[in-house]
């Protein structure tokens, strides 16, 4: 018997929802960082087994931005098509929860409240009564601590999504693990070098456009844009005597022979996009 679901992975920013949906599909899709505001659109995930077939959605995290309802409303606006909410918090509870929460009580969708971070208790005897105090919350399918760098945490979580994945024929070859292309997904791991080094004065909503890809003699040569709106933009991401963009290119090239298990050869360039 075959089974195929999708599933919502929401929550605030900062709470590890881009490492998990790419320790679940074990291959990075959605970039990682401590600074907020790094996924700007909804990333796809496949994950295929023998029997399952699962579409993971990683969404743009909640911030400052929402202020009611009506804004989760919209961020979360096919939520109403998938069969299964991961709702990822970590070490605390805010206003955004009590929000999504809101939100998620008129869909009455089955919804798994992960607690990620786990680590971050530093004495593990604060975690029973934060478990406590979120299971009269709302009648959550289950609550699962986790730390997403442990694979074990993760294979448990794996493990009980597939308790709410209907039976379903896969919608989509096996060998695929996203529907974005190669060139979103290597413009997301050179934005993520960006978003890594750069300090707060240069806005984390920055582009990045893979202008082409091609292959000569075994290597990769790839050519990117990083579009700003200013030249003291540019001049930051270039830095000092070029430090700063060499830098960037040299561990994006990393990030991306390691995704597409081959050599390249990546040139960047900066322009100015109004």
């Amino acid at each position: 018997m075959n089974y195929y679901g999708i599933v919502i992975i929401i929550g605030r920013v900062n709470v590890g929802k881009s490492t998990i949906l790419n320790k679940l599909i074990k291959k990075k899709l959605s970039i990682i960082s401590h600074k907020i505001c790094t996924t700007q659109t909804n990333i796809i995930g496949i994950y295929n087994n023998d029997n399952y077939q699962i579409m993971f959605i990683d969404t743009p995290g909640i911030n400052t931005n929402v202020t009611n309802i009506n804004d989760i409303r919209k961020q979360y606006n096919i939520i109403h098509t998938v069969d299964l909410v991961l709702l990822i918090v970590s070490n605390y509870w805010t206003k955004y929860e009590e929000l999504i929460l809101d939100y998620l009580k008129q869909v009455n969708k089955s919804t798994l409240l992960i607690i990620n971070k786990i680590d971050l208790f530093n004495n593990k005897n604060n975690l029973l009564p934060y478990l406590s105090f979120l299971n009269k919350k709302y009648n959550f399918s289950s609550i699962i601590p986790i730390c997403a760098k442990r694979k074990n945490d993760v294979n448990i979580l794996l493990k009980t999504i597939y308790n709410y994945i209907p039976c379903g024929e896969p919608k989509f070859p096996n060998y695929m693990i996203t529907n974005q292309s190669y060139k979103f997904i290597l413009s997301e791991l050179i934005r993520e070098k960006i978003v890594k080094f750069l300090n707060k004065e240069l806005p984390y909503t920055t582009k990045v456009e893979v202008i082409y890809i091609n292959e000569s003699k075994s290597i990769y040569n790839i050519f990117a844009i990083i579009y700003v709106k200013k030249i003291s933009q540019k001049k930051i991401i270039i830095g000092n005597n070029g430090y700063l963009i060499k830098k960037i290119n040299s561990y994006a090239k990393k990030s991306i022979e390691i995704f597409l298990n081959n050599k390249i050869n990546l040139i960047l360039s900066i322009k100015f996009k109004h």
